[in-house]
This record gives C-alpha cells, structure tokens and sequence, in this order.
C-alpha cells in the first residue's frame, strides 16, 4: 500500500513499449475481424467462398507497421481474428480453421517480401516499383498460401485442388490489388495525402463518378469493365495516386457486390470458366489504373521537384551578389539575374533572345580594346573559360565596373550543348581598395610621396635600365638641418606640417621624371633620372637647397629652415642600389660636418673615413666595458710657489700594440654616437677613486678637474650620479671640478643653468677650458656659477713676442678678479712664458715646463720626490 505523502513513479519505457505492442495487436486483430466478418458477406456465385479477400493484404500492410519481432503474436491474433470472423459469418469450426494456416502463410510471406525486396517510396512513385510490390507482396504470396489451402481442402475434404486454388488465389490477389495500393500509401505518406486529397473537389468527384459507374455498369451496361478501368484512369489523371488508391477498394467492393447478385449469366457454366470471367477482367479493370497512377505520380513528383529546383536556382541566383547570364546554344541571351540586370542596364524582357555580344560589352583595363566575345569561344571550344581579372563592363547606361567573368557551357547528359552561362563578379570595390591599399603601402601616409618601398623598387629598375642602356643617374640624400629643434619647440604636429610644405617644395623644384620619396623622420632621397655628369647634379643640388631656404609660415610663424644634400652618381659611385644609397647617406654627413646648409659629392677617400669611423665607434663600444679607457694626470702649478694646487685628468686609450691614442681622435666619435655618456661615468668613477687611493700619500687633498661633456650635462640625472659617487668613496665635493668648454654654456642656457646650479651645490667647482676661443660673454660668466677660467694655450704660446696676446691676457686676469674668479694659464712650456703670467699675476700655470700627463702611479712619484727635496721650486 502506498502511504502518504509518496508519489507513483513514472512508467518505464519499456512498459510504454509493451503498452505500445498491446494496443497495437488488439487493433490488428479487431480491424482484421471486421474486414473479415464484411468480405465473407460478398458472396461467390455458388455461395462457397468470398468474392473477393482483402483482409490479407490489410493484415500485411499492418504488419509492416511493427517490428519483426513482434509478428508472432500478431500472427496468432490473426488467426484468432480470422477464428472468429469465420464463425461469425455462420461458417462451421471444421471448415474455418482449414483456412487459417493458408492465410497466415500468405500474410508473413508478404510482409517479409516487401520488407526485404522493395522500397515502398518507389511503389507509390514508379510503375515498375508498384509492379514489384504487387508481385512480391500480393501475387506470389496468394499463390502460395492458396496452394497450401488446396492441398488442406483436398486433404481433409477430397477437394479439387485446382478449383480451389484457383479460387482462392483469384480472390486473395485481387483483394491485394485492391486495397495494397491504398496500404502503400498509408505507410509511405501517412494522414498528409488524404488531407490534401480532401482539398481538392475535381478528385472527390472523379471518385463519386467512378463508384457510381462501378455500382451501375455490371449490370445495365454490356463490357462494364471497360468503363470502369476508364473512369480511375480519370481518376489516375486528375486525382494522382492518392485517389485512386482511395477508389480501389470502394470500386472493387461495388462491383464484386454486383457480380455476385447478377450471377444468372453465369451460373451453369464450369467452375473454372467462372473464376476466369470474374478475375481476369476484375484484374484487367484494376491493374492498369493503378500503373497509370503511378507513372503519372512519378512524372508529377519529377516535375514538382524540376519546380521546387527551378524556384530554388531562381531565389539563389537572385540572392546571389554576382551577375548571371545564360544563352542558348547559338549565344542569344536567355537569362538575366536582376545583378546583373543592373550592372548591364539591360531588363531581362529586353535582353532575352538578343546577341551576347550586343548586350555585353567588356574591355581590357590595362589598353581599353574591346575584347572578344566569350561566349561564341566558349560554344566553340564546348569547355569553360579561364577566370579573366583586369576586365572592364561598359553598362548601357555608360557606368563602367571593373569585373571578373567565367564562361562555362552547360551540357546535356547526352554531351549535347544547351547553352552557356556567364558569372560577372564586381569587383569595381575591391579594385579600388587594392590600389589604396597598394598606394599606402608604397607611399608614405604625412606626404603621399613613395617610401622606401617604392623608391626600393624604382631604384633597383633604374640600376638596370642604367646597365642595359648605359645611361646615367643619381641619388641624392637629404636631410633637413636641425629638424628636431622644430618638434621640440613647436611641436609634432607643426613638424608633420612643415614635412608636408617641404614635400610640395620638392615637388615643384624637380622634374617629373625624378622620383621624390621619404625615407621617414625628416630624411628624403631623389632619384635624378638622366644626370649625366656631377655639374648637373650639383646645380639641381642647389636649386633644392635654395627652395627649402625660402620662409615658411606654421601658425603664424615664419620659420627658416635648411638642408644638406648628399649625392652618388651612378655608375660612377656605385652599380647597385645599396651602395648608391650608402654612398649618398656618406655624403650627406659629410655636408652636415661641413657646416650644413649644403651638398657634397660622394667621395671614395670621404668613404674611407666614414668606414674608419664606424670602425672606430664599435671598437669603442667593446672597449669601454673591457676598461681599455684610462686616464693620465697632469699637474697645475701654482705660479709662486710652483707646487701642485691641483690636477687634470685627461683620458687616453689604451689599445695594446696599437699604443695610447690620443682623446682628440676618439672624443668626437663618442660625443656623437652617445658613447661618452657611459664612458663619461667611467671616468668620473675612475677619478674618484683614485683620490680615494691616494689618502695617506704626498697628493693627500689635491683637486682633479675631470672634462665633462655637453652631452653628459644634458642627463637628467648627472647631477644624482655625482652625488652618488661622492658618497660611495666618501670625498668631499671641493676636491672634484669639471671642465666645460664655453660653447657648453651657450647650449640650452636654461636648462644648462640648472644643472650647473646642482653641480655646484654638491661643493664641485666649475671650470671653463679654453676660454677666450668661444663667443661666450661677461654676462655668461657672471650669470653661471663657474669658479675658474682656463686662458686657451693659443695665447701662451705667442705672448713673449705677440703683445695683443699678451693684452688679452691681461684682460681675462682682471676680469677674472673682478668676479672673484680663479685663472689656470694652459699651455705653458717656457720659462719666458711662467716668468711673463706670474708678474702679470695669473696664479696658477699648466704645461709641459712643468709635467707632461703621466699615469698616476708616476705622478704620485713625482709629488713625493718634489716633498722630499728641499729646494722652493719644483721643475720636474
């Protein structure tokens, strides 16, 4: 018992199955019964057996609708069924049951040999599928199962076996041509093909006026059966299939009922004569309908699907985004999809029937000729066209569009030619997109002039044109001077601006025929087409130079700007496009170290030192971190007293068996590769240290002036670095000085200001070097916090017989004490010369009447060697 609260589970599937199999078994049965029970009450003229059997078809077409391992149990119920129809209809027990296992044989053998042997589409579809179903699950199965029931009849009654069968395999096949038609189609198409049936009028009264023929005909009209088989082939024609599998078996009913009350005519004759007048002429009237149904459903089916495919192509190839053009066999156009209805200007109405040639016009992109018509090669060649690019279709309404087209011929199965069809792709779009895309990636975006890409490409095809023709040309680098002081100042924006007017300058100055391109940043390089000698390159050299110089105006201000030019000549300075391109930038430098604002012709000894330098940066670049960078000291001297005040710390390299070289020959290149900042710091480090070495000896205290450069000071974070040197080696900030040349101070004076103002802070001294050499002025001096001038040894070295040198330098030593400054006289190697600046009372001399730089280990023995004499003056 269920208690509260608990809820019943639901059926398993497989109880739903079994449910399934009952209900459907007891159907089968109750239908079989009834069909039975009403077939038994179409009596044989004698009054033996029926008329006509369908319940063995109906048996079959329901056994197919189960599985095979349930035909067992429909089989007994069958027999059950057919127990109790016989009994029913007042048959006796003994003479039933001697049917029952024909009939059973029948049915299983039917049902197996459609199952296995046919496809029950095509029955309802083909005439020779509807063919072989009736063979296989109507003809022989009757013929089998009616022979067994003879031989049950004869062996149980003695009766005539080919009466009986004759009988019973006329009755069981034409109830199977009957009613397996309908059953067929049940099981094929199911409740969808009587609805639509139910939908149309002129088939429900076909079938009125056939039932009523077959009612009517047997007996009032002489050959009825003929006018029976032609009202279903009227049904067959007007209905399809469906009717007529609907009228069969109401059509066969009628007339078995009228053969079996007006049998007088044929009473008296033999048995077997009346089983050929009744089945022969019953099959005669109900087979060839039901072919004709069939042939005529299959054409219908074939046509509705050509339809369903014709609507199909028809929306695709409106859907579709290209043209289609499809003629006929002799090229007159057939069909327009409405693409390519537009593309061409021409309405489908219009066009159908007309020439190919005269609707579609297509010319090549790259000379505008008219091309061929494809389609009559095509028609010819009977194979399809190559995809063609590059084609222009001339519209109707004088609108051109850049296409691409195929021709194909279409071919019967048979090979024969049907037609062709053209495809027309626009590609108008995409043509332009390419160029643009092509054009931004060979021309730079700021200027529209062609990058180096470009200029690659036309450089190399100039390289051989040159070789093959022996024609000249040139290359020419330019650079715009001190471009970044624009960006700095002005700003990027107003520097992509002053490239754009540049662009146009250089436009408007050369030929059309010299290729302009940007290289990127504020570098161009032109290639001269057709320069025959130097001269001429060198003149249109000029003429560029003095159209960059002309002012510009950017956000109301004029702005002056210059150049320099680089050129290479070909063949003379190069036969490729990557040493004409090195040579021309080689050039270009040289006109910037030069001074600017000028050209140079490539040389091959100005090469030489381009190379020597690259060399010299990258030996450099190795030898700074392997410590090849030392450094010398040379002493300053006091003028009185003539004992050291202070050293200099000037750099040399030592590179092995090359020997010490010196700073003059590797400053410049490390000043302009950016080297000197690490080397700076090297330095620097390096001079701290030492002094840091020397505590406890005879230079205990002295001062090292260490040469900074312009470079260094522009860092953000020297004055930091100074700081942290200090610290790490623990000196005091009065015992370092930096040397600075006057042009430093008029560098980014601000900024230079600051930095300085840092340096001085930390307690270092700041020291001009030859001064006197720049443009530097007495405001300069006093605005910065130096603390000491250096006189340039270029006024030592003649002031014993040059007055004005001596003037001079009487004035920078009164200057300098008015400002409190401290004066170191370079450059000394006379005694005539330390005589002459000590009574003009310049306090400190450097030179080599003193010291020459030495290393520090012999400075320091020199220092002790002057302590341990007891002599006042000190010449070593």
């Amino acid at each position: 018992m269920m208690t509260t609260g608990e809820r019943a589970s639901p059926p398993s599937p497989l109880s739903l199955s079994r449910l399934s199999a009952m209900i459907a078994l007891v159907i089968t049965g109750v239908i079989y019964t009834l069909v039975a029970y009403g077939t038994m009450n179409l009596p044989y003229p004698d009054g033996s057996i029926a008329t006509i059997w369908y319940p063995n078809a109906l048996a079959i077409c329901l056994l197919l609708t189960r599985p095979a391992r349930e035909w067992p149990l429909h089989l007994a119920a069958l027999a059950l069924a057919n127990l109790t129809a016989g009994l029913a209809a007042g048959g006796s027990f003994s003479r039933v049951v001697l049917y029952i296992p024909g009939n059973l044989i029948e049915i299983l053998l039917g049902a197996a040999l459609l199952r296995r042997f046919t496809d029950l589409r095509e029955s309802v579809s083909r005439a020779e599928g509807m063919l072989s179903s009736l063979l296989l699950g109507c003809l022989v199965p009757s013929a089998i199962g009616a022979m067994l029931s003879a031989l049950i009849f004869y062996s149980a009654q003695k009766a005539d076996i080919g009466s009986t069968w004759t009988s019973l395999f006329g009755s069981s096949a034409i109830g199977g041509v009957a009613v397996l038609p309908l059953g067929l189609l049940c099981l094929t198409r199911g409740i969808p093909a009587f609805t639509s049936l139910l939908r149309q009028p002129q088939s429900l009264l076909a079938i009125a006026v056939t039932l009523a023929i077959s009612s009517w005909a047997p007996a009032y009209i002489p050959y009825p059966f003929v006018f029976v088989t032609a009202s279903l082939a009227l049904i067959a024609i007007i209905g399809r299939f469906p009717a007529v599998a609907v009228a069969l078996p109401i059509c066969s009913i009628l007339v078995g009922i009228q053969l079996g009350y007006n049998s007088s005519a044929w009473s008296s004759m033999p048995r077997e004569l009346q089983d050929v007048l009744i089945y022969m002429p019953l099959v005669l009237t109900l087979l060839p309908p039901v072919l004709l149904a069939t042939s005529l459903e299959r054409l219908m089916l074939t046509a509705e699907a050509l339809s369903d495919e014709k609507e199909t192509a028809e929306v695709t190839l409106h859907s579709i985004g290209d043209g289609v053009i499809t003629t006929d066999p002799q090229g007159h156009i057939t069909y327009l999809n409405p693409v390519a209805e537009a593309m061409l200007g021409w309405p489908l109405k219009e066009a159908r029937g007309c020439r190919f040639d005269q609707v579609v016009r297509i010319s090549d992109q790259r000379n505008g000729r008219v091309l061929p018509d494809a389609v009559t090669r095509c028609r010819i060649a009977r194979e399809s066209s190559e995809v063609m690019d590059n084609l222009i279709l001339h519209s109707r309404d004088g609108l051109e569009y850049g296409i691409r087209d195929s021709v194909s011929p279409i071919h019967a199965p048979s090979g024969t030619l049907l037609g062709t069809v053209t495809v027309i792709k626009d590609v108008t779009e995409t043509r332009q997109l390419a160029s643009k895309m092509l054009r931004l990636a060979h021309h730079d975006d700021l200027t529209d002039l062609p990058n180096r890409v470009l200029y690659q490409d036309r450089l190399l095809q100039a390289c051989q044109h040159g070789e093959r023709h022996k024609q000249r040309f040139a290359v020419m680098f330019l650079d715009i001077d001190h471009f970044k002081k624009v960006n700095d100042s002005l700003g990027h924006a107003t520097g992509d601006e002053l490239l754009k007017l540049v662009a146009q300058r250089l436009t408007a100055t050369l030929r059309e025929s010299d290729t302009i391109s940007r290289l990127g940043g504020d570098e161009f390089v032109i290639l001269l087409d057709g320069i025959g000698c130097a001269e001429a390159a060198g003149e249109l050299a000029g003429k560029v130079i003095e159209a960059l110089a002309k002012p510009y105006t950017l956000l109301d201000t004029e702005l002056m700007i210059t150049a320099s030019l680089g050129i290479a000549l070909y063949p003379d300075d190069g036969r490729d496009p990557s040493t004409l391109m090195k040579h021309a930038d080689a050039a270009m430098y040289r006109a910037k170290r030069d001074g600017r604002n000028g050209f140079h012709l490539f040389s091959r000894s100005a090469d030489d030192a381009a190379i020597a330098r690259l060399k010299l940066e990258n030996d450099m670049r190795r030898a700074i971190p392997e410590g090849e960078f030392i450094l010398h000291y040379q002493p300053v001297i006091d003028a009185v007293t003539r004992k050291v005040c202070s050293v200099e710390a000037l750099v040399r390299w030592d590179r092995g068996e090359q020997g010490i070289i010196r700073p003059d020959l590797f400053i410049p290149v490390a000043e302009e590769s950016g080297l000197i900042i690490p080397l700076g710091q090297q330095l620097l480090e390096e001079a701290c240290a030492q002094l840091q070495r020397w505590r406890g000896t005879a230079l205990e205290g002295v001062r090292i002036a260490v040469n900074a450069s312009t470079v260094q000071l522009r860092e953000k974070a020297f004055a930091e670095t100074l700081s942290e040197l200090l610290k790490r080696y623990d000196i005091c900030g009065d015992q370092l000085e930096l040397e600075i040349t006057e042009s430093t101070l008029m560098t980014d004076s601000e900024r230079m200001l600051d930095t300085l103002k840092g340096i001085r802070a930390l307690g270092l001294g700041i020291s001009v070097d030859d001064f006197g050499t720049g443009y530097s002025s007495l405001s300069y001096l006093k605005r910065f916090p130096v603390s000491t001038v250096k006189v340039d040894r270029s006024f030592v070295r003649d002031m014993e017989e040059d007055h004005s040198d001596r003037e001079l330098i009487r004035a920078i030593l009164a200057m300098s004490r008015s400002l409190d400054l401290k004066v170191i006289a370079e450059g000394v190697e006379t005694e005539g010369q330390a005589t002459i600046l000590t009574e003009m009372g310049c306090p400190c001399l450097q030179g080599y009447l003193f010291a020459k730089p030495t290393d520090a280990d012999t400075l320091l023995e020199q220092a002790a060697s002057m302590y341990a004499g007891d002599g006042s003056n000190w010449i070593i």
